[in-house]
C-alpha cells in the first residue's frame, strides 16, 4: 500500500477513536452554530440553557456562593431579570464577554460588573436572580432590567445612562428615583404610593401613583407621565420637560 496513503487511513481512525471516547465519556462538542435556545452540557452532567448573541452562544459563568443581599448594582450593557425567591444568582455570556466579568457580593449588595480596562461590551451579558427582598438597584451603562412580582415596602433606584428599567405585577410604598442620562423608567404595572424623583437629561418616567406624594425635579428634556391618584403632585421643571398626567 501506498505510504502516503495508509497514513490518512490511521488517521482518520485515530480520530473517529477519540470522537467516541469523548461521547461515551458524557462530553458535547458546542459550536457557534448553536440555535438560539439549545443547550450546554458541562461534563458533570448538569445541563444549562444556551442562548445566542451578537457574539455566539451564550454560556454560563461559574460563581461561587454570593450569601445575602438586598440590593443590585450593575455596569455595562446586562440584560437582568430579578424575581421573588430564595438568594439565587446565574450568570450567562458570550466567547467575547466571559472573561470580563466580575460577580461579587459586598456588605448586602450584588454587583454584575467588567474587568478594570473593558472598552465596551454591549452584548453577550445575562443574569438571572432571585431573593426575598430588593430595596435598592444601581445602574451604570445601558442595561436592561426586568423585576417583577415584588410588594416593596420602599426602593431606592439609581440609574446613569441610557438604561430601560421596567417593573411589573407588584407594588412600591415609596420610591426614591435618580436618573442621569437617557434612561427610560417603566413603573406603570407596579403602583407607587409615594415617588420622590430626580430626572437629569432626556429620560422618561412612566408612573402608576397610588393616592400618595409625587414630587421632585426635572431638568433637561425629559417627560414624567402618571396615572392614578396622588395627593400632590410638586414636581419642578427647568428645561424643556414636562409633566403629565394620563
Amino acid at each position: 500500500m501506498d505510504p502516503n496513503k495508509r497514513t490518512r487511513i490511521l488517521a482518520t481512525a485515530g480520530i473517529v477513536v477519540v470522537a467516541g471516547a469523548l461521547v461515551f465519556a458524557g462530553y458535547t462538542i458546542v459550536t457557534r452554530s448553536v440555535s438560539r435556545i439549545g443547550v450546554f452540557t458541562r461534563p458533570t452532567g448538569v445541563s444549562t440553557r444556551v442562548e445566542r448573541s451578537e457574539d455566539g452562544p451564550m454560556l454560563p459563568v461559574v460563581i461561587g456562593d454570593l450569601g445575602e443581599f438586598t440590593a443590585v448594582a450593575a455596569t455595562g450593557g446586562w440584560k437582568i431579570t430579578i424575581a421573588p425567591g430564595d438568594f439565587a444568582v446565574q450568570v450567562f455570556a458570550s466567547d467575547r464577554a466571559a472573561d470580563q466579568v466580575r460577580v461579587s457580593q459586598r456588605d448586602g449588595t450584588l454587583s454584575l460588573d467588567l474587568a478594570p480596562g473593558t472598552i465596551s461590551v454591549s452584548d453577550g451579558l445575562e443574569a438571572e436572580i432571585t431573593v426575598p427582598d430588593l430595596r435598592r438597584i444601581d445602574i451604570r451603562g445601558g442595561a436592561n432590567v426586568r423585576f417583577a412580582g415584588f410588594d416593596l415596602e420602599s426602593l431606592a433606584l439609581r440609574i446613569d445612562g441610557a438604561a430601560s428599567v421596567v417593573a411589573t405585577n407588584g407594588t412600591i410604598g415609596s420610591l426614591d428615583l435618580v436618573v442621569n442620562g437617557a434612561a427610560n423608567v417603566d413603573l406603570s404595572d407596579s403602583p407607587v404610593v409615594d415617588a420622590r424623583v430626580a430626572l437629569d437629561g432626556a429620560s422618561n418616567l412612566t408612573i402608576a401613583m397610588a393616592g400618595g406624594e409625587l414630587s421632585g425635579s426635572l431638568r433637561g428634556v425629559g417627560n414624567v407621565t402618571y396615572t392614578g391618584d396622588v395627593t400632590t403632585e410638586s414636581i419642578r421643571v427647568e428645561g424643556l420637560g414636562r409633566v403629565r398626567r394620563r
